[in-house]
């Protein structure tokens, strides 16, 4: 079984991660773990500016660094639990890369909404995405009640 772990390293990404390790620990079970970085979609000033193309380059950066760090945390996390994690970046829109990858995994992981929510009782965007575009196994993970 091939299992599918989105983070963009938020408490709710991590219920999600963490609960996916308890639940589908096999054997023959891969784990990948990845965190996509959104496109770069520079203001409208810096298009007439010629500044575009540093901050592109600055925007760059800071998210590799921050993605390094997430999934850094991510396998931590993982290999706490006995679990060794495959972890990548991917480059565009969460919910359409998720999607594309999906087809490729048994089952896919997400938590109930990003870090840059506002917390509410329902699905963010990307996790809505995920849920009715993808035909296999979809985890979304809550945190648990108590």
């Amino acid at each position: 079984m091939k299992t599918l772990i989105a983070t963009d390293g938020s408490d709710y990404a991590t219920t999600a991660l963490t609960t996916a390790g308890q639940l589908f620990t096999q054997a023959n079970n891969r784990f990948d773990v990845t965190c996509v970085i959104p496109d770069f979609s520079p203001p409208r000033l810096l298009e007439t500016s010629g500044l575009k193309k540093s901050f592109r380059s600055q925007y760059q950066e800071e998210m590799k660094r921050k993605t390094d760090r997430v999934l850094n945390d991510a396998r931590r996390t993982l290999e706490a639990g006995g679990i060794a994690a495959h972890v990548f970046t991917e480059t565009g829109s969460p919910a359409d890369v998720l999607v594309k990858l999906a087809e490729d995994y048994d089952a896919v992981v997400v938590g109930t909404q990003s870090g840059g929510e506002r917390p509410s009782p329902g699905l963010g965007p990307v996790a809505s995405r995920i849920v009715e575009h993808v035909s296999g196994i979809v985890l979304v993970g809550r945190r648990l009640l108590k």
